[in-house]
């Protein structure tokens, strides 16, 4: 009896090690068909080698702004302390260029580079009437280039616009749309209105904010932001950037702290000061 078991037992055995060893073979005998193959692709169109090279070329100056509130810290809430932001390099002079709100009450800044280091920085100049805001980057470490700069002049509606920015913490995000609106008014926390805003539908969510609108040459047309103050509805705006070299925010290096971070908001937008280097031209 003992032994009929053990053979039973065998047989079984030797049954589920066939079945095993042999399952392939069975498997493509009964349901063998005519593989896939991948389809090749022909070439990108050309408003993807567009998008492409743009994002290529104007990412590396896209930074990532992070930046605590002022104030003790409750055991917690350092999640609440941190708001963040987009911002770009300006310059050669370690300059990166964000809106006032992304660094509004906070008392210290760091930049993430789009390489991933992080470096400290500290605010040389604030115009929340202009809702703008440049920073300085500590260190001497070597900077990816600055990003290139076009003109709002000569905008048009419905020519393509690009956005990059951190959307929800998101690093090197590209966004697309058109321009679809010009001489858009935009409300600020500092109760006016910036005037000659555009408006596009590239998506600029939370942490797009600073971040650069670009044409499709690649070129810096304006500064992203959102509209969310009252009475607008909420919208996709862009700052035109030439404030940035008309209202002082960037003072030169002799300067003292305290005028590097005085603003020009009561002055007209046509009223220069010296940058802290030369100023860059429109391509």
């Amino acid at each position: 009896m003992q032994d009929r078991f053990g053979r039973l037992a065998l047989s079984v055995a030797l049954i589920l090690a066939a079945a095993f060893v042999f399952q392939p073979y069975v498997d493509r005998l009964l349901f063998s068909g005519t593989p896939r193959t991948v389809e090749a692709r022909g070439d990108l169109a050309e408003a993807e080698r567009t998008a492409i090279d743009i994002f290529n070329r104007a990412s590396p100056s896209v930074v990532h702004v992070v930046a605590r509130k002022a104030g003790p810290r409750e055991a917690g809430l350092d999640e609440e302390d941190v708001q963040s932001g987009t911002g770009f390099l300006w310059d050669n002079s370690r300059h990166v260029v964000t809106n006032s709100h992304v660094v509004a009450g906070t008392n210290e800044v760091a930049v993430r580079l789009a390489s991933g280091d992080i470096v400290p920085a500290k605010p040389v100049g604030v115009a929340e009437s202009y809702d703008l805001a440049v920073l300085q980057l500590d260190g001497m470490r070597p900077l990816p280039q600055a990003i290139t700069i076009g003109t709002s002049a000569d905008l048009a509606v419905g020519q393509a616009a690009f956005a990059i920015g951190n959307p929800f913490g998101l690093d090197q995000s590209l966004t697309t749309g058109v321009v679809s609106a010009l001489k858009r008014r935009l409300p600020t926390s500092a109760g006016r209105e910036i005037g000659n805003v555009i408006q596009t539908d590239a998506a600029i969510n939370p942490g797009n904010s600073g971040g650069p609108l670009l044409d499709s040459a690649g070129r810096l047309i304006g500064v992203n932001t959102r509209s969310t103050l009252p009475p607008a509805p909420m919208q996709e705006l862009a700052s035109p950037f030439r404030w940035i070299s008309s209202i002082g925010l960037c003072r030169s290096s002799s300067a003292t702290a305290g005028s590097q971070r005085r603003a020009s908001e009561s002055s007209p937008p046509t009223k220069r000061w010296p940058l802290a280097s030369a100023p860059r031209a429109w391509s």
